[in-house]
């Protein structure tokens, strides 16, 4: 049952995956792959993403079993659905926010958090369907985080 539980809460969350390299995204979507490069450990990551500036949506990744950390590496994959019909992706933005714990459901596992502490900075990406975009996110607790993306 615990099992069940864990994949259903995978599916919830909506990541695509976790602890590996992005595979070569397909021609009906586009990757955002991002490198915890951080001091602190990172329980869950969400990410706004908006299009010339109009939010669109928020996604949130975290480990399935609501006690682990996230690995150094996650991807998220956009499909067209993922945005308004005919959008065009290029004036793609990402803000991101970051916890060190976890917002416990009522069964004790990870629920979706509100906020989280800011990335410092927004990311534009002129995103294209069929290409994989490499974002970096460095910093500590202290000092604040900070976004990159990666040429």
């Amino acid at each position: 049952m615990k099992g069940i539980l864990a994949f259903l809460l995978t599916l919830l969350f909506g990541f695509s995956g976790m602890g590996a390299e992005a595979p070569a995204a397909a021609e009906n979507e586009f990757i955002v792959l991002v490198e915890l490069d951080t001091a602190d450990r990172v329980c869950e990551l969400s990410c706004d993403y908006m299009l010339d500036g109009e939010w669109t949506g928020r996604r949130t990744v975290c480990c399935a079993d609501g006690k682990s950390p996230l690995p150094g590496r996650v991807y998220e994959s956009f499909l067209p659905e993922d945005f308004p019909e005919d959008a065009d992706v290029s004036g793609l933005s990402l803000a991101f926010f970051l916890s060190d714990s976890f917002s416990d459901g009522d069964d004790g596992a990870p629920a979706a958090r509100e906020g989280g502490t800011p990335v410092k900075n927004e990311i534009a990406i002129p995103a294209q369907y069929g290409k994989t975009y490499a974002v970096v996110i460095t910093g500590d607790s202290e000092n604040g985080y900070r976004a990159a993306v990666e040429e």
